[in-house]
């Protein structure tokens, strides 16, 4: 299931740069607008591309706290602070959104520097929550994703993460309670 989830998120990414092609090519770019089932937001086509590469980042990072790897959690956070600098030069700086650029990155680099997975998890829930404020705010929209919640993370005081799956898979406690949690939004 997670599998075909992010398959149909590639394909979707890849109309999203199709379509933009098509629409570069032509002056009037009205005449080719956005299939439906594309991946769009508020910004243009580049910067949401840059947005979407980060959210990828984003859930290697969530899949690597999964699987309790800290080497893997280490590789995923670094991808997603290069992604960012990408999306940083694509993104326009007038859109409110960039405000959250900054703690995007600092969460991800806490994450990178914490010791210990109890660290890096609970580092994970503010990066979460800022993730989901900025996709929010950009109002991205075809890109299926889920808005989890589990109300035992953190030492219940609950935490919140994101996924491409309706299915729990709980990153803040792994395997130990994998499917604890559930469903709360949806960012479609």
């Amino acid at each position: 299931m997670h599998h075909t989830h992010k398959v149909l998120f590639v394909i979707s990414l890849m109309s999203l740069f199709i379509s933009c092609k098509s629409a570069n090519q032509n002056d009037d770019s009205s005449a080719n607008p956005l299939p439906s089932h594309a991946i769009t937001s508020n910004v243009d086509s580049n910067a949401t591309a840059a947005a979407i590469k980060v959210f990828l980042k984003y859930l290697d990072i969530k899949d690597a706290l999964v699987a309790g790897d800290t080497g893997k959690c280490m590789g995923a956070t670094t991808n997603f602070i290069d992604a960012m600098e990408q999306l940083k030069e694509r993104f326009p700086k007038n859109n409110s959104a960039y405000t959250y650029m900054d703690s995007l990155q600092s969460y991800a680099k806490k994450i990178d520097k914490a010791p210990l997975m109890e660290h890096k998890r609970s580092m994970f829930s503010l990066l979460s929550n800022c993730m989901n404020q900025f996709l929010k705010s950009i109002e991205i929209k075809n890109a299926h994703i889920y808005h989890q919640f589990c109300p035992m993370a953190l030492h219940d005081t609950g935490a919140f993460w994101l996924s491409q799956e309706a299915d729990i898979k709980n990153p803040y406690f792994g395997k130990e309670m994998l499917e604890c949690g559930e469903t709360v939004d949806s960012l479609n």
